[in-house]
């Protein structure tokens, strides 16, 4: 949803938030739920790439890493400059998960339309498709990076 110049979404996943996390921040899960990126790492500081389709590529930088319950970045592309953070807080039932996309302007409010709906697909269906397979082989089950 869209809350101002933010764009919000929150989901339950019946997963510990150390799974999450290495779905979160693993570039093969990633890449699968999210956007190809071949040089992320959860590194304050740490410069990436992602291809952004239908905006292109977009140049990011790590400003907080905080495993397993705190991850943002910021995102730089043909839609301007925002800042994503994801927060995650355990349940009972696994983990609870807030996605907040900042700093869109007026000029780019149909950007911000069209990233809410991006980020819906993405939280309610590929992620948690991610999440339901096993870990990927280079992290391995539970490993935070």
């Amino acid at each position: 949803m869209i809350e101002g110049h933010t764009v919000v979404h929150e989901n339950a996943y019946p997963h510990p938030p150390e799974r999450v996390w290495q779905a979160l921040v693993d570039p093969d899960e990633m890449s699968a739920w999210l956007m190809p990126s071949k040089d992320f790492a959860p590194r304050v500081g740490q410069r990436f790439t992602m291809e952004c389709d239908p905006f292109g590529p977009l140049r990011g930088e790590v400003l907080e890493a905080g495993p397993p319950h705190r991850l943002a970045y910021r995102w730089e592309g043909s839609f301007g400059t925002t800042t994503v953070t994801f927060t995650l807080t355990p349940t009972e039932a696994g983990t609870h998960v807030r996605m907040e996309q900042r700093g869109w302007d007026d000029p780019h409010a149909g950007d911000q339309r069209q990233f809410d709906g991006g980020w819906t697909a993405k939280l309610t269906t590929r992620l948690r498709t991610v999440l339901d397979a096993p870990p990927t082989a280079r992290t391995g089950a539970g490993q935070s990076m």
